[in-house]
């Protein structure tokens, strides 16, 4: 029994799973209505899925779930068919039912109450199909189909007789479905008889819970027309093979009133049909076989590529179990560097060998852990519908490199620090429409969320053109909080980051929109626990740009290791562009800027990261090292001077704030194929400025940085 608990809550959690790519799917169909995409398609997506999420609710008991999906894809079947008019009215209706719809999943996930009046909702949904009470069923018979004609009526509406074979793909449970739900659409349609086929049923010690047995031939009479039948079928499309066929075609008689009762060997009879009617013209044909025998192969090619869902842990410890590979590889590829390679060539093809196995594990391991970012993107959808009708404000949400993948645990974490970002924006940023349209600007507001890689970083950025950040507002609010002093002379970005600092808010009213000062602290310190940073930049009256740049994995990344010293420390490779060692004639000396190198017609900063870092015996004469340039950040390229370069390897990144605190320049820290720790420099926080360690350390001591 516990064993079948187990089974079933893991089955349940697949089913929310589902459910959350039902709903980002949704979010992309109602977009595309917006924005003027196939109609006819996004609607019978949209139903699609509701009508997933209804048959998986439906199967695990939960019944708000499943009554507000069944009444709600009763409304879209409408918008589909034709039969209402996708308005402005009814689009808002959609967007509307959707985000209960979400909310609901999360309250059966068990993530909190359901702040929307969903009961009301479907009150109104009620009163939109003239029934006050149950909503009317897309696939029920019509009143003219339950009516007997009588004389001098219309003729007796045409019955078409089908034969299915229903065969549940062996993966059905475990993609949510349930066969039960089908034969139950199915006979929606009209009069069904069902017959269950046992053969490939094992014997009770091979039985897997998870596994589906049974196939099924159902007799189906139905006035429906075929397209009605194959909406039911195409919900099934890729988790079962369904063969149908009209009765005529197959040679056999049509199903008498009262059927035989079905063999012994597992067979039931169930609904049996009304009398036969006249003969029909066959609509559809597939080769049978006997009611006893299960369809060998899949009516059409299945182009479905097969996926598995694995627990995060079990992810994290395949990650774990790789890095400790490439810890003990590069072990190992240091001490046979102290023998010959003639003495043991046999050695050296072996290393060589399992380096590279190691390797394509290294990338089958980060990219199991990768996911698109539009799968954190695509939340963001109906919270910017919630805050057009909390805020009254228009509000257009556009996105770009939503296909940039990164590791799942950051997608996973993004979801609050993005969702924060887009309520300053549209409460802070985007004007009112009457501000607007007298700053000479489109009545809607524009939010642009945009993605891109760049070597082993990741730049999220949530831009708006609003009125930016009010700069005035905000020193006269610090100043207020005694946070700075009234005499203090900042510049344009020490204002700007100081709504980052804990409880600071400008709004005056606590309102749905802005909260307590509680928020963009919190976007701070969730993108600097992933180790990653978030700049901002605003220009007046036009808008404002934050930009979150974070680490590609949490796992593993290449790096350049050079010396500095007698420290080592890893330059990842995928920002370096190339390393040189400069000429005298190359070096210029700017007062008040530092140094910079003179390069194929361009001037670079140079940073020492000796100076950086506090290094002693560090060789200062740029001529004698090495200068690796690397592009720190968005639009800034700088030369950073080193003693050496020792070579390349892969390592394993740990967590430097976990296990110790967080040190300005330093992204984390790992350990050597030599056994020596070493530190990844943090490209984003190095400042290409005359003092920087000195400058550095006045900005500790304001508070900006964590010493």
């Amino acid at each position: 029994m516990a064993g079948t608990l187990m089974n079933l809550a893991a089955l349940k959690q697949m089913f929310f799973g589902e459910c959350d790519d039902y709903l980002a799917s949704a979010n992309e169909q109602l977009d595309a209505l917006d924005t003027g995409g196939d109609r006819a398609e996004a609607l019978n997506g949209l139903f699609r899925a509701v009508h997933s999420i209804k048959g998986g609710g439906g199967a695990f008991g939960i019944e708000d779930l499943t009554e507000f999906a069944h009444i709600f894809e009763t409304f879209m079947d409408t918008l589909r068919k034709g039969s209402r008019d996708l308005n402005e009215q009814n689009y808002g209706r959609l967007t509307l039912g959707f985000d209960m719809l979400a909310q609901l999943v999360g309250a059966a996930r068990g993530e909190g109450a359901v702040e929307l009046d969903w009961r009301g909702f479907l009150g109104e949904l009620r009163a939109l199909g003239g029934t006050p009470g149950e909503a009317p069923d897309p696939f029920a018979p019509t009143p003219e189909q339950e009516t007997p004609p009588e004389e001098g009526d219309e003729p007796a509406p045409e019955y078409r007789r089908y034969r299915l074979r229903i065969n549940p793909a062996p993966h059905m449970f475990e993609a949510g479905a349930d066969p039960l739900l089908l034969l139950r659409n199915i006979a929606e349609l009209g009069a069904v008889t069902t017959t269950i086929n046992l053969d490939r049923l094992p014997s009770l010690a091979e039985m897997d819970i998870e596994t589906p047995y049974f196939c099924w031939t159902v007799d189906l009479e139905t006035t429906n027309d075929e397209a009605a039948l194959q909406d039911i079928l195409d919900y099934v499309d890729d988790v079962a093979t369904v063969e149908v066929a009209t009765v005529e075609e197959e040679g056999e008689p049509a199903p008498e009133a009262t059927p035989q009762p079905a063999k012994p060997t597992g067979g039931r009879a169930v609904a049996p049909p009304p009398a036969p009617k006249p003969e029909l013209t066959p609509t559809k044909t597939a080769a049978l076989g006997k009611p006893e025998t299960p369809p060998a192969a899949p009516a059409k090619e299945d182009r479905r590529v097969p996926t598995v869902r694995v627990d995060v842990p079990k992810l994290e410890r395949l990650g774990n179990m790789v890095g400790e590979l490439v810890i003990a590889q590069a072990v190992l590829h240091r001490q046979a560097s102290e023998i010959p390679e003639t003495e043991r060539p046999g050695l050296f093809r072996a290393i060589k060998d399992m380096s590279q196995y190691i390797r394509d594990l290294q990338d089958i391991a980060l990219a199991v852990r990768a996911q698109p970012l539009k799968v954190a993107f695509s939340r963001l959808i109906p919270v910017s519908r919630e805050l057009e009708r909390s805020t009254g404000k228009k509000i257009r949400l556009a996105m770009a490199g939503d296909d940039t993948e990164i590791d799942k645990t950051v997608v996973d974490r993004l979801a609050e620090p993005l969702t924060h970002l887009l309520r300053n924006s549209v409460d802070h940023g985007i004007e009112s429409k009457e501000t607007r349209l007298n700053r000479g600007k489109p009545p809607e507001g524009t939010i642009v969320l945009s993605a891109r890689q760049l070597g082993s970083q990741v730049f999220v950025a949530i831009e708006d053109d609003g009125g930016g950040i009010n700069r005035e507002a905000v020193l006269r609010k610090a100043i207020q909080r005694g946070m700075i002093e009234p005499d203090a002379s900042l510049s344009d970005g020490e204002i700007d980051n100081l709504i980052f600092q804990p409880g600071f808010s400008t709004t005056e009213q606590v309102t749905e929109v802005s909260w307590r000062g509680v928020g963009m602290d919190v976007v701070r310190q969730t993108i600097t626990d992933l180790g990653g940073q978030l700049v901002v930049e605003s220009t007046p009256g036009e808008g404002c740009r934050f930009t979150l740049v974070l680490p590609l994995s949490l796992a593993i990344v290449d790096v350049l290791v050079a010396e500095v010293g007698r420290q080592r420390y890893l330059l990842p490779i995928g920002n370096i562009i190339e390393s040189v060692q400069p000429h005298p004639g190359q070096l210029v000396d700017v007062p008040g800027r530092g140094r910079f190198l003179h390069l194929r017609g361009g001037m670079l900063p140079i940073i020492a990261l000796s100076e950086e870092f506090n290094v002693p015996g560090a060789i200062t004469d740029a001529t004698k090292g090495i200068l690796v340039i690397a592009e720190l950040r968005r639009g800034l390229v700088a030369a950073l001077q080193v003693d050496d370069v020792l070579g390349q390897e892969p390592v394993v990144v740990k967590s430097l704030e976990r296990n110790y605190r967080k040190v300005p320049g330093i992204a984390a820290a790992t350990i050597l194929g030599d056994g020596r720790a070493a530190l990844i420099v943090d490209y984003s926080s190095l400042s290409p400025t005359a003092a920087p360690r000195r400058r550095r350390l006045e900005r500790v001591a304001r508070g900006d940085l964590t010493p």
